[in-house]
């Protein structure tokens, strides 16, 4: 029937914004650290090159306009460093970022990964 049909679409275009506002997030962090410097010779480089992981428990990934907290998605975001071995012996760090959070009752995540040699 119609009133299904509009039902599941509103679904679907929920679902959709969920999913764009987790890979904002966590695309924004890869912009982040991939645009932060980092060196070896540094006595001090950002955090998110120190190798090993990190957890960010209930980021909001969506709210609805009404603000009401009832509605928010949240998630667990997580940063997870590790030193790149390479053939030329240069410190290189992977970085990866994930959101993982759960919409209508399924486990989602998103993730993505860059790469940083040090600057040098």
């Amino acid at each position: 029937t119609g009133l299904t049909a509009i039902t599941t679409l509103n679904r679907n275009a929920y679902i959709a914004r969920v999913m764009a506002n987790a890979r904002e997030i966590v695309q924004s962090n890869i912009e982040t650290a991939a645009g932060s410097s980092f060196s070896t010779n540094a006595t001090i480089n950002p955090s998110i090159f120190t190798v090993g992981t990190s957890s960010t428990p209930n980021v909001v990934i969506y709210q609805d306009r009404a603000g009401d907290s009832s509605s928010q998605v949240k998630g667990t975001l997580v940063r997870t460093t590790s030193s790149q071995t390479n053939s030329l012996g240069a410190d290189v760090r992977r970085i990866n970022y994930s959101i993982s959070y759960t919409l209508f009752g399924r486990a989602l995540k998103y993730d993505m990964t860059t790469m940083k040699a040090s600057d040098q």
